[in-house]
C-alpha cells in the first residue's frame, strides 16, 4: 500500500462517500446533455443498454472524441442518423459518413478519424463472440478480468497490449458491474473483483494524494492500475472502482468534487498542484 496518513486516508474515504451517487454522464439523465435512445436502468432491454454502452465505451477516450460528453453526444448522432443500424456488423462506410457530418461545441481528438473502424469492431464482437447479446453471454465468465481479456482482444483500441491500462474496457466494467450509480446489468459478476479504471485524471488526483508518484503521470500503463486499485481495495475491499468516478471527476476539476476536496480539508496549494503538474 502507498504511504497515505491516517488522516489523509480517512478524509479520502469521505471524499468518495459524499460523490458516490454521482451518475456518469454516459448515462445522467441531465437535461443539458443528449438523450440517450436507451433507457439505462430499463432492465427488459439490458442487452440493447448493454451493447450501446459498449460502443460509448470503446470510443471514450481523449484522443479519440476529446472530452467524455462527445462520446455520449457521438453515439446519439449516430442512433440519430442510422436508427437500429447503428448495432449492425460491418457499418464501417456508414459510421465514417455520419461521423463526418457530427459537430459539437468541443473538438474531437486528434485520432478520431479511426473511430468508424473502432465502432465496427465492437458491433462484430457482439455479432460473433457474444452471439448477439452480452448479457447471456457475460453468465459464462466468473470473473471480470477474463472478459475484459475477450474485448481488449476483439475490440480496436480497447488494450490488446497487456501492459495497458485498459482503461475503456475496465470502465465498461464499471458500468456492467456495480451498483446504482452504475447499471449492474451483469448481475453474475462481483464489484469486488473490478480494477479501477485509470485515465489521465484518475491519476492525476491518485498522484496528489500520494498513492502512485507523479512521474508515473506520463506514461500510465498497468502497474499503475494495479497501485491504484490496491489502495482502492483499502478503502472499500468490495467495491474497489468506488473511487473511479470521484477520483476522475476531481482530476478533470469538477467545481462539486474541488469543493468537497476543499470541505474536507485539503488546502487550495495541494489542490492547484493537481492542475499545474501533468
Amino acid at each position: 500500500m502507498s504511504a497515505v496518513d491516517p488522516q489523509t486516508f480517512s478524509k479520502l474515504r469521505k471524499f468518495v462517500e459524499e460523490l458516490s451517487d454521482v451518475v456518469d454522464i454516459q448515462f445522467s439523465d441531465d437535461p443539458s446533455l443528449p438523450k440517450l435512445p436507451v433507457d439505462p436502468r430499463d432492465k427488459s432491454n439490458s442487452p440493447r443498454t448493454a451493447h450501446h454502452m459498449l460502443l460509448v465505451a470503446s470510443v471514450d477516450q481523449r484522443a479519440l472524441v476529446g472530452v467524455a460528453e462527445n462520446a455520449r453526444r457521438l453515439l446519439v448522432h449516430c442512433y440519430e442518423k442510422l436508427g437500429e443500424n447503428l448495432y449492425l456488423e460491418g457499418n464501417l462506410d456508414s459510421f465514417a459518413t455520419v461521423l463526418r457530418e457530427f459537430r459539437s461545441p468541443l473538438p474531437l481528438g486528434k485520432s478520431n478519424h479511426v473511430m468508424p473502424h473502432i465502432l465496427a469492431s465492437a458491433n462484430r464482437f457482439v455479432a460473433t463472440t457474444a452471439g448477439g447479446d452480452l448479457v447471456r453471454w457475460a453468465r459464462n465468465f466468473n470473473s471480470p478480468s477474463s472478459i475484459v481479456d475477450a474485448i481488449a482482444s476483439n475490440i480496436a483500441w480497447m488494450g490488446a497490449t497487456p501492459n495497458s491500462t485498459r482503461k475503456k474496457a475496465w470502465m465498461y466494467m464499471r458500468w456492467m458491474v456495480r451498483p446504482y450509480p452504475d447499471l449492474r446489468i451483469w448481475e453474475n459478476l462481483s464489484p469486488k473483483d473490478l480494477f479501477v479504471p485509470v485515465d489521465i485524471n484518475v491519476a492525476k488526483a491518485a498522484s496528489l494524494f500520494g498513492i502512485m508518484p507523479r512521474e508515473s503521470l506520463k506514461v500510465l500503463d498497468w502497474s499503475d492500475v494495479v497501485t491504484i486499485t490496491n489502495f482502492a481495495r483499502t478503502l472499500f475491499p468490495g467495491d474497489p472502482a468506488k473511487i473511479d468516478y470521484p477520483f476522475f471527476l476531481l482530476g478533470r476539476g469538477d467545481s462539486k468534487a474541488c469543493r468537497v476536496a476543499l470541505k474536507l480539508g485539503l488546502t487550495a496549494n495541494t489542490m492547484n498542484s493537481l492542475y499545474t503538474r501533468s
